[in-house]
C-alpha cells in the first residue's frame, strides 16, 4: 500500500528508506518495471525514482544508494 497514507507522520526520507529496503529485498535484479505485478506500489515508486532521475530531481545520495545495489535507470536499452 501507500506508505504516506498508512503512516502520515513518517518523513519523505523515511518513506524512501523503507521503499529502498523493500526493493533491495524483493528484486533479484533491478530492471523493475513501473507496472511490476509482483509489487504494484513498489513498481510505482521505482518509476517515480527513474522520472526524478531523468528530471534531475533526485539527490546525489539517493542516486548513489540506488546505484550501489545495481539499480538500472533505463530498462528499455
Amino acid at each position: 500500500g501507500d506508505l504516506k497514507t498508512a503512516f502520515p507522520d513518517i518523513t519523505e526520507v523515511t518513506r524512501f528508506q523503507v521503499r529502498f529496503r523493500i526493493l533491495s529485498l524483493s528484486a533479484t535484479n533491478f530492471n523493475v518495471p513501473a507496472t511490476w505485478p509482483k509489487n504494484k506500489s513498489l513498481g510505482i515508486w521505482v518509476g517515480r525514482q527513474r522520472a526524478n532521475y531523468r528530471n534531475e530531481k533526485l539527490s546525489n545520495d539517493r542516486i548513489k544508494c540506488l546505484e550501489d545495489i545495481g539499480f538500472e535507470w533505463n530498462i528499455h536499452k
